[in-house]
């Protein structure tokens, strides 16, 4: 069996926490990969470029927060890699296991563990002929500026203007993270839906709405002035809207698998560790 370990190292207990688990699959006879990016020295490990590392490997096992679980379980979905998230992080909701649980690595030797599906996002900003896919969420907002923005959603043959700080376009997976803080619904990550959400909206009936997993969504920008608005993926990366411009959101074709070593369900999760 072979791994690919993706450690974010500048956690404070990566690094301790990366070495563990080194030694671990070594004691198991797993075959442990590093990337030649990362700058770590084990003996315990094999480096390799980056794509060649993801092609040979049977389970990517990331060392970090949510955040770092999201990026890297995005690449493994390009390689239909499951992922296993190992806290090292504050809150860690992805992670498949806490630090301090790490001998329930050996279940990856014995296939004892659950395999969760998760939809992706693919969006697709007008003018732009790049793709960018989102695991938690796609956000449209004024940016720095604390200015309410204008924007329109239509899906279907329906079309909803909000005034807003902003718009939330949400997986299941990210149904728990800024959504829920803007007032969202927590949504089943076993289910297939796109949860819409407004930022401190302008208006004392805007709600939440839980669409159809096939809807096509289009956000437009609608300000009439030079009122910046960008579009923010899973708050990795930022492209500027401009006036009358819009995006495109969809379901992507491509899905995440990530790996669950018994714990608890999604609601003691939610109980412990968002209070």
């Amino acid at each position: 069996m072979k791994v690919l370990v993706i450690p974010n190292l500048s956690r404070e207990f990566a690094p301790a926490i990366t070495e563990r688990v080194g030694k671990i699959f070594k004691q198991l006879n797993i075959n442990a990969m590093l990337s030649n990016d990362v700058v770590f020295e084990s003996r315990d490990f094999d480096i390799l470029p980056k794509e060649k590392a993801f092609t040979l490997c049977d389970v990517v096992v990331v060392i970090g927060g949510d955040g770092t679980i999201i990026h890297a379980a995005k690449k493994a979905a390009n390689y239909d890699k499951p992922l296993l998230g190992i806290n090292a992080g504050r809150v860690g909701y992805l992670a498949g296991i806490e630090a301090d649980n790490l001998d329930a690595l050996k279940t990856l030797t014995t296939g004892k563990y659950i395999t969760q599906k998760r939809m992706m996002l693919k969006i697709k900003l007008e003018g732009s002929s790049e793709d960018l896919y989102c695991l938690n969420d796609a956000v449209v907002s004024n940016g720095s500026l604390s200015r309410l923005i204008d924007v329109s959603a239509k899906f279907d043959d329906d079309i909803i203007n909000y005034r807003a700080d902003g718009l939330i376009a949400a997986t299941p997976t990210g149904s728990t993270a800024y959504s829920m803080s803007a007032g969202g619904p927590v949504v089943d990550p076993s289910l297939d839906s796109i949860i819409l959400t407004p930022i401190c909206p302008h208006s004392l009936y805007s709600r939440s709405l839980i669409l159809n997993p096939n809807t096509k969504l289009k956000i437009t920008n609608c300000n009439r002035d030079d009122n910046d608005v960008f579009l923010t993926v899973d708050g990795e990366s930022s492209k500027r809207i401009e006036s009358n411009k819009s995006i495109e959101i969809s379901k992507a074709e491509k899905s995440i698998k990530l790996i669950k070593i018994g714990g608890n369900s999604l609601y003691k999760t939610l109980s412990e560790k968002i209070r």
